[in-house]
Order: structure tokens, then C-alpha cells, then sequence
């Protein structure tokens, strides 16, 4: 299983973003920019206590080395009771939130999608034993299950121009389906033996991650918050679709390496020197394959839009220009975080992504009055700024030097600029009316140069290709 654990995290990153991915861009054609933001600033609060609670847990119990039943069965309790609890307390925010946010309809739909946090916190750590055991078969197969069949629905009620409902109700079903087959197919039943004393010393020592968790997401929601309240519920809608096409980026293309950097990270390590030869693999894997994916999105920001969404959407092409230029960010982040797990520093991590937080609310309050583009060159400004920042402390902590990992990150991002600036000056001079045509040639220029400068700037990292295909079917680094 684990041999072709990789092959199988592909599958599922593939299928599950992809069926994600493509019923966004129908539902698009039919819903108004309103609708989108109506759903964002509800994902906000929903999202939030997925993440900040269940989600917390697990990236602590993937990172684990051991991990005994009873352990498992503390935790599941830990979690269905912070489940209830977000559920019982979004469903009564909902009563007041029509008031804070002055747009109407927005309560009834934060009252039904809540109910999505405690059927995702009801199975999590049903999900939790398929990644530690490497079945991304199982979670593959979830994922087209579940997205299929929400997809369905959705687009049907978008076509019959249910709006907000269409939306809903695809959140409620992927819950629902994903809940019912993690428990018919991850063949676990908890061992529920603890005691209540027990359940809240387990939810305090887990207080790092929850603070962790909840302190990254609301910094990253916080555009979303105060384009609210300054430019209106369009705005948020564009940002939002602007995003949703970079994420698909990211987990299509990138994502199936990343899922199974934590559990790998983490995996036969003998001595000191282990993590570190593992961290740098890692990142440098990342960069090599995320910085050309970013680059072409760059150069075929407009034409894909038009493509994708149709030219209602035209607005958001500018802002996923500029957002996608920190793409290749977020994922080396996300590597200096969960390295961080491995050395059992919750505590340093925690003081990174308070950092993070506070830098990031401070920048979106002052970028938000300005604007959409304004806001999206925050992003840049913030996720560059909070790469420093844990770099700083995890080269401290695994005894990397920082010119050791600038040298491993330094030509995949050498041969995207080249890629991006020679493909914009080329653009210039061959114009193509054709907007499919035009993305082909964008995109085959950008990457064909990333390759060719990468080849000439360092001839090794090419070779580290072979060893990515290696790490997607050894699921180890």
C-alpha cells in the first residue's frame, strides 16, 4: 500500500479539486457574483471551527509518530464534543448575523451549513487512520463519491437559479456522504473508555494547535472580513472566485506531493541529520514543481478567466495575476510549520502564525478601504513576510543555514521569473486574438522556458524530478 501511496494521493488531489473545480466553474455561469460572497463570509465562521477544532487535531495525530487506540478513541471524543459545541454556537450566531453583516438571507444559511462541522468533526478521525496507514485508495474513491454527487445536485439547482440553496446544499451533502463513507470503509470503531476530566485535559494540551489553527485562518479570512464591511458582498465574491481558481492550481497540480509531506516528514527518522536532509528534499520538491505551475497562471491569468468563467468574471483576472505571484509561498509555509511538528515545537509554531495573525489583520485593515487590487497585494506582502518569518525559526530549530536552503529553493525561483517576464515580453510581440489558442501559447512558453533555464541554472534539480516520481510512489523522502 504504501509503494503506491503517492500514485494514490495524486488520484485523490486529481479528482476530488477536479470535480470541486469544475462544478465551481458551472455554477458560476449561473449564480451572481452576490451569491459567492454570500457563501464566503459563511465558510468564514464555518470553516473556521472545522479547522481551528477537528482539523487541528488531525495535522497533530498525522504528525505523530505512534498513535495507540486508546489515544485515538480520547481524541474522537475530544473532537465530536467541539463539534457540538461549534455547531450549537454558529447555529445561534446565525439569529444575529443578518444584523452584523446587513445582508439578507446570509443567517438562514450559516444556521444549515453549520451542521457540516459536526458531521466532519463525527469522522475525522476515521480519516486520520486512512493517511497514517497511507490509503489514499479509500480516500481517493471519497472523494469522487461525494464531490460527484454534490456536484450534481448543485449545478442542477444553480441551472434552475436557486442561488445561495444550490451552494448549501452541495457544502451539506459533501458533509453528509464523506461522513457515512469514512465510517463504512475506514473499519475502525472507537474505543470510548475515558473519562470527562480526561476528554477537557486532552482538548487543553491540544490548546497550541487549536490557537495555531484559529489564528491562521481568521488571518487569512481577514481580506474577506474587511472587504465586507468597505467595498460590499461583489467584491468578496470576485476575491473569493479570484482564490478558488488559485487553490485549484495548487491542489491539482501540487498537492499530491504536499498531502503526503507530513506523514513522510516524519517517517524513518534515525538521527538529526534525517530531518534535515528531509526538510530540504521537501522543500526543494515543492519549489520545483509549484514555481512553474504559478508562472503560467501568471502569464494566462486573463484568457483562462474569460475561458473558465465567461466575462462577467473579467474583474477577477487581474486579482488572480497578482495573487498568484505568492502562490509558490504557502506551500514552503506549510513545510516550515509541520517541520516543526516533527521537532514537537507547537509552542514556536504557534508563536510564528501569531505573528502571522497579527501582521496580516493589520495589512488587510489598511489595504481594504483601497480596493480590490490593494487587498490582493497584501496577500503578496503577508504570505512573504510570514515565509521569513517561520524560515527564520525552523532553520534555528533543524540547525539548517539559511544559505543551505536558499541554495535548494534558489533556481526553481531564478527560472520562474525568467519564465515570466521573457513570456510577457514574447506576448507583447505575438499577439493572438483566439483566447484558447492564446492560453497554449502563454502556457507552453512559460513552461518550456521554467525548463530550459532551470536545466541551465542547475542541471541537478532537473534530476530531482526522478526523485519526486520516486517520493509519489514510495510515499517517503
Amino acid at each position: 500500500m504504501q509503494k503506491q501511496s503517492g500514485a494514490w494521493s495524486l488520484v485523490s488531489q486529481l479528482s476530488t479539486q477536479g470535480i470541486m473545480f469544475l462544478t465551481f466553474l458551472i455554477t458560476a455561469r449561473f449564480l451572481e457574483k452576490e451569491t459567492f460572497g454570500i457563501i464566503a463570509i459563511c465558510l468564514i465562521f464555518t470553516e473556521l471551527a472545522k479547522h481551528a477544532l477537528s482539523e487541528s487535531i488531525a495535522t497533530y495525530l498525522v504528525s505523530r509518530q505512534t498513535l495507540s487506540p486508546d489515544d485515538l478513541g480520547r481524541y474522537f471524543s475530544a473532537t465530536v464534543v467541539l463539534g457540538l459545541i461549534s455547531t450549537g454556537l454558529l447555529i445561534g450566531l446565525s439569529f444575529f448575523i443578518d444584523y452584523i453583516f446587513a445582508i439578507e438571507g446570509i443567517g438562514n444559511a450559516l444556521c444549515l451549513m453549520s451542521f457540516a462541522v459536526l458531521l466532519h468533526a463525527s469522522s475525522k478521525m476515521n480519516e486520520v487512520l486512512l493517511i497514517r496507514k497511507s490509503n489514499f485508495r479509500t480516500l481517493a474513491l471519497k472523494g469522487i463519491f461525494c464531490n460527484g454527487t454534490a456536484g450534481i445536485v448543485s449545478a442542477y439547482l444553480a441551472f434552475r437559479g436557486y442561488e445561495v440553496t444550490a451552494l448549501v446544499t452541495q457544502y451539506l451533502i459533501i458533509a453528509f456522504l464523506s461522513a457515512i463513507y469514512l465510517w463504512c470503509f475506514a473499519y475502525w470503531k472507537p474505543k470510548i473508555n475515558c473519562k470527562i476530566s480526561e476528554i477537557i485535559e486532552t482538548i487543553k494540551s491540544m490548546k497550541y494547535m487549536f490557537f495555531s489553527d484559529f489564528i491562521v485562518f481568521i488571518g487569512n479570512q481577514s481580506r474577506i472580513i474587511f472587504l465586507s464591511s468597505y467595498v460590499g458582498v461583489t467584491a468578496v465574491g470576485v476575491y473569493n472566485t479570484a482564490q478558488r481558481i488559485l487553490l485549484a492550481f495548487q491542489m491539482v497540480l501540487s498537492g499530491s506531493v504536499l498531502s503526503i509531506l507530513r506523514p513522510s516528514l516524519s517517517r524513518n527518522i534515525k538521527n538529526p541529520s534525517d530531518v534535515i536532509e528531509k526538510y530540504l528534499n521537501a522543500s526543494s520538491l515543492a519549489s520545483i514543481v509549484i514555481v512553474p505551475c504559478y508562472a503560467i497562471l501568471y502569464n494566462c491569468s486573463y484568457p483562462l478567466t474569460i475561458l473558465l468563467l465567461g466575462h462577467k468574471w473579467a474583474d477577477a483576472a487581474d486579482i488572480i495575476q497578482i495573487i498568484s505571484i505568492s502562490g509558490f509561498m504557502h506551500p514552503l509555509i506549510q513545510i516550515n510549520l509541520n517541520i516543526l511538528l516533527v521537532k514537537d515545537k507547537p509552542n514556536i509554531r504557534f508563536n510564528i502564525l501569531l505573528i502571522g495573525f497579527v501582521t496580516s489583520m493589520v495589512i488587510a485593515f489598511l489595504s481594504a478601504p483601497y480596493g480590490l487590487t490593494a487587498i490582493a497585494w497584501s496577500e503578496v506582502l503577508i504570505l512573504l513576510i510570514a515565509l521569513i518569518v517561520s524560515l527564520k525559526y525552523c532553520c534555528k530549530i533543524v540547525d539548517v543555514r539559511l544559505k543551505s536552503y536558499i541554495r535548494t529553493i534558489a533556481p526553481a525561483l531564478s527560472s520562474g521569473a525568467i519564465s515570466v517576464l521573457a513570456t510577457y515580453f514574447l506576448s507583447e510581440i505575438f499577439i493572438i486574438d483566439h483566447i484558447f489558442l492564446d492560453i497554449i501559447f502563454k502556457g507552453s512558453i512559460s513552461l518550456g522556458l521554467y525548463a530550459t533555464a532551470l536545466i541551465l541554472i542547475s542541471k541537478n534539480d532537473i534530476l530531482k524530478l526522478k526523485k519526486l516520481f520516486l517520493v509519489l510512489h514510495k510515499g517517503d523522502l
